[in-house]
């Protein structure tokens, strides 16, 4: 147990607001590989695409989606949202097809590292993922992207072996907490000490209220559904449940869910019966990989979906696995209208921006 060991690589600062933005740099301003830099119409094109995610990007994404042009100004929670959800889309098609290969490996490696669930070969592929990335970045980019901020990749998974997923070692939390940390400092000395005991009494009080209630649940905008199926008449219909960890809606930001049972479903209507909330969804027949670099991305919680079914059918709120991010699929090269009813979902890795 090393001082340098025990220190671990804030991704935050590492790849959100290091590589990312690097990447960013070389499709739009030439930088580093003047060679991939996109035309003015391509760009345009990449635009269209972000502009038209922004109607389906979900409640848990405090901004949405700006044009690429921006990009020198994007918060790292932009960067998140590019890297792990929206990149893959908008990018496919527009870039190099070998600059778009080795973006999917740090896509799918960080994919696998802020996810809650880490298995072993899991790890072990994104370790590989990532030392691919850095070692080929020299080749797609050239030589002066490679730097400090790129070698600490390397040690990413290490740091998630030790001490858990980067969602629980990033400085997220903490992006706009200065007025909080002011606010728990009482005295002018121990500036840490009192931080760690507000955080700890903050907690406390946390757990004492799960301990109450294992689930809370608020819904609100009462409504009568357009969609025909079978409704209890002693129940209540909604247009929006927050279950605390996310927000589900009948609107497209945030009617996508993924089931226990690997169904992915849109949700039509929100009911409250007997004190139980239930969802009316709609499932999608034709649920495929969009990509594979060695694992295929149903593996990192990234989907093709199309055929959505006509059948409506009612689930209970604890067969929900998890929300995801619907976005619009384009599949051929420079075109700006998506492929009518064929969607990239996603699965949702963190809670709220």
């Amino acid at each position: 147990m090393g001082l340098v060991t025990q220190t671990v690589f804030d991704y935050m600062h590492t790849v959100c607001l290091g590589v990312v933005p690097k990447i960013n740099s070389v499709l739009v301003d030439g930088k580093y590989n003047p060679s991939l830099k996109l035309s003015a119409r391509l760009l345009q094109i990449m635009t269209t695409r972000l502009q038209q995610i922004k109607d389906y990007c979900p409640k848990e994404f405090s901004r949405k989606p700006q044009v690429m042009k921006k990009y020198g100004g994007f918060k790292a929670t932009e960067n998140r949202q590019l890297l792990l959800y929206t990149a893959p889309v908008v990018y496919y098609g527009l870039i190099n097809p070998a600059a778009y290969k080795h973006f999917l490996l740090l896509h799918s490696a960080i994919r696998i590292l802020v996810s809650s669930s880490l298995l072993e070969d899991r790890l072990d592929f994104a370790h590989t993922a990532l030392s691919i990335f850095v070692n080929r970045a020299e080749d797609i980019y050239g030589p002066e992207f490679l730097s400090y901020i790129t070698h600490c990749l390397l040690h990413l998974v290490d740091d998630v072996r030790r001490f858990g997923s980067l969602n629980e070692l990033s400085m997220f939390p903490y992006k706009n907490n200065m007025t909080y940390f002011r606010n728990a400092c009482r005295k002018p000395h121990q500036h840490l000490q009192q931080i760690v005991n507000r955080r700890f009494e903050k907690f406390q009080v946390t757990q004492n209220i799960a301990n109450i209630t294992e689930e809370v649940t608020r819904s609100s905008r009462p409504w009568v559904s357009p969609v025909v199926f079978d409704v209890p008449l002693d129940s209540r219909q909604f247009q929006i449940l927050d279950t605390g960890k996310f927000r589900i809606s009948v609107k497209n930001q945030d009617n996508t869910i993924i089931l226990q049972n690997s169904k992915v479903c849109l949700v039509q209507n929100i009911i409250l019966s007997r004190e139980h909330y239930q969802l009316a969804v709609k499932e999608f027949c034709r649920v495929e990989d969009f990509f594979d670099v060695g694992l295929p991305s149903s593996s990192l919680g990234v989907f093709r979906c199309s055929l959505l079914s006509d059948e409506v059918i009612i689930i209970n709120l604890n067969e929900v696995q998890s929300k995801c991010f619907r976005m619009p699929y384009w599949h051929t090269e420079g075109h700006r209208d998506p492929i009518v009813d064929v969607w990239i979902v996603a699965i949702i890795l963190h809670t709220r921006d």
